[in-house]
């Protein structure tokens, strides 16, 4: 897989390629959770969705991956 060298930094395009990993990370657990046929509650979601910690969402990730319930991702 390529990587992308970005040149050109400012706060505002950091801001926007931190945006952009947090909704990728978001859109993968919910999939993985999807694909799984795992069950996610409406708060659940909401929890997901306005999560701002990268390395929260990182985790639940993970522990999709392994659970048997939404429960043993958000404990």
């Amino acid at each position: 897989m390529a990587t992308t060298k970005f040149e050109y930094h400012s706060a505002w395009t950091d801001s926007l390629r931190e945006e952009g990993e947090l909704r990728a990370t978001r859109r993968m657990l919910l999939e993985v959770l999807a694909a799984r046929s795992i069950e996610v509650s409406a708060v659940q979601r909401e929890r997901v969705e306005s999560t701002e910690d990268l390395e929260q969402l990182r985790a639940w990730h993970l522990d999709a991956i392994r659970a048997e319930s939404s429960e043993d991702v958000f404990i």
